[in-house]
């Protein structure tokens, strides 16, 4: 028969020491046609991701740099 590591009745002891914190509203998340929208406009139509005509990733080193997120 196998054996518990500990007591059982100690279980659950971390959960019912935290402290009770009331639930918060959140956004409405899109979805559908119009999540895709906004993902659209994010990537081709937003000009902050274009350095001389050329496109660049979101989490691009060079967009990065310009925005002057990369310590030199």
């Amino acid at each position: 028969m196998p054996r518990n590591h500990g007591n059982l009745n100690l279980a659950g002891k971390v959960r019912k020491q935290t402290p009770k914190v009331p639930q918060q509203q959140k956004k409405h998340k899109v979805c559908g046609r119009t999540a895709l929208r906004v993902q659209f406009n994010k990537v081709f139509v937003s000009d902050q991701l274009t350095i001389n005509g050329k496109h660049y990733g979101p989490n691009s080193f060079e967009v990065r740099q310009e925005r002057g997120l990369i310590a030199e």
